[in-house]
Parts: structure tokens; C-alpha cells; sequence
């Protein structure tokens, strides 16, 4: 049988041995913890941005293309209107062609 006084420094040597995580580390998880959430939110930002944004338009080719399909989509939309179709969507407001 144990005497009561080697029970308790065994106890304490256990705790402490058991006890290896510090405040420090704590905080270092902490802190690793937030910078990974921030970048994993700029990046969720930044991909959203780019899903959002319009692209620029940097070769002649690419322009004609665009001011087409936008052609293309007023006409179908003027024809919807002539024959008492609703234009669903929101209205487009018009674009300045900074890029042309």
C-alpha cells in the first residue's frame, strides 16, 4: 500500500506531465486560427468579385463580340415587348465602354 504523501507527489507529477499545454499555445492556436480564416475569406471575397465583375475586354475582337450579344439580347427583348411578352430580369442600366 501506498503512504498517502507519495500518492499526492505522484498525483502532482502526473498533473503536471498532463498539463503540457500552455496558455502560450493557446494563443498560437488562436492566432493561426484567425489568420487561416481571414485568407480563407479574402479569397471567398476575391473569387466572388471576379464572378461579379465584367471582364475587360482586350482585343478588338472581344469588344465586337460583346457589343453583338448585347445587340442580340435588346433585340430579343424589344421583340418580347412587340409581342406583349413580359421582359423578365432586372433592368439593365447602360453600360460606359471605358474599354473601347
Amino acid at each position: 500500500m501506498m503512504s498517502g504523501i507519495s500518492l499526492v507527489s505522484a498525483g502532482a507529477v502526473a498533473a503536471s506531465a498532463s498539463n503540457a499545454f500552455t496558455i502560450q499555445d493557446a494563443v498560437v492556436i488562436f492566432v493561426v486560427a484567425i489568420i487561416l480564416l481571414a485568407l480563407g475569406l479574402a479569397l471567398a471575397g476575391r473569387r466572388t468579385r471576379l464572378l461579379v465583375s465584367r471582364p475587360r475586354l482586350r482585343t478588338a475582337h472581344s469588344r465586337r463580340i460583346r457589343r453583338a450579344a448585347l445587340e442580340d439580347v435588346e433585340e430579343i427583348e424589344r421583340d418580347a415587348r412587340l409581342h406583349g411578352r413580359p421582359v423578365r430580369g432586372v433592368p439593365r442600366r447602360r453600360e460606359e465602354n471605358d474599354d473601347l
